[in-house]
């Protein structure tokens, strides 16, 4: 399953912003994607930001949201695809007489990251991937039952017992939209203090292998022995 930050753009009514955040679930439900982070800050600071740092992919309403500009659309993409992530749009909203020049600029784009990481080996071993691959914590938001101390992964025991009853919910064969009734059916509340929804539960639920002390970057990276103690032991 692959990680993906949601985003809100274009406008703060309260009814387009839940607009954009159900168009967005239902297309990471279907495509396997888990949303870590819901974020509206502006476009640019999310691309070029630490939170990337911290999924696959970064999902948008529309791709008219981002930019209206083709051209200003793709070089977030290329961005993107250098950092080792996806922008996914749910509606497409590239006009059809450029839609020529996008499948250039995709094409140019695979091409040139191609040669970038042909070239990885060749950079200094101690990057973000070195340390992915050696079971380290690479930076971002730390994940629910733990914290961010010193550069390392620690537990955050105020955030265990969420980790484990939603693991025990899975284990038992419940649903995750029935854990999630029953997460707020017993007062539980996210880091924020809000009530949890489908993907907060999703992130957790398809994340078992670091909840036992499993590491990996991307979505086809391998789980390596992480370097974080691990909640479920058993």
């Amino acid at each position: 399953m692959r990680r993906g930050i949601g985003w809100i753009g274009g406008t703060k009514r309260k009814a387009d912003v839940n607009r954009q955040r159900k168009a967005i679930e239902t297309y990471c439900l279907e495509r396997d994607i888990s949303i870590v982070e819901w974020t509206n800050a502006p476009i640019g600071e999310v691309v070029f930001g630490e939170l990337m740092r911290t999924a696959d992919v970064l999902v948008v309403a529309s791709s008219g949201l981002v930019s209206d500009d083709v051209f200003t659309y793709y070089a977030y993409k290329s961005v993107l695809k250098r950092r080792h992530c996806e922008l996914l749009a749910t509606v497409d909203e590239i006009t059809p007489g450029y839609k020529l020049y996008g499948k250039i600029l995709d094409t140019l784009i695979e091409r040139i990251c191609e040669v970038e990481m042909a070239n990885e080996p060749l950079r200094k071993p101690h990057d973000r991937r070195d340390k992915a691959a050696r079971g380290a914590y690479i930076g971002g938001n730390a994940p629910m039952g733990y914290r961010v101390d010193g550069g390392k992964l620690v537990i955050n025991p105020a955030e265990v017992p969420v980790v484990e009853f939603v693991m025990e919910q899975k284990r038992q064969g419940k649903t995750m939209l029935g854990t999630v009734d029953e997460l707020n059916a017993k007062g539980y509340k996210t880091r924020r203090g809000k009530p949890f929804v489908i993907s907060t539960v999703q992130s957790i639920w398809h994340n078992e292998p670091f909840y036992r002390g499993m590491y990996r970057i991307g979505k086809d990276g391998e789980w390596v022995k992480g370097q974080h103690e691990a909640i479920l032991k058993e």
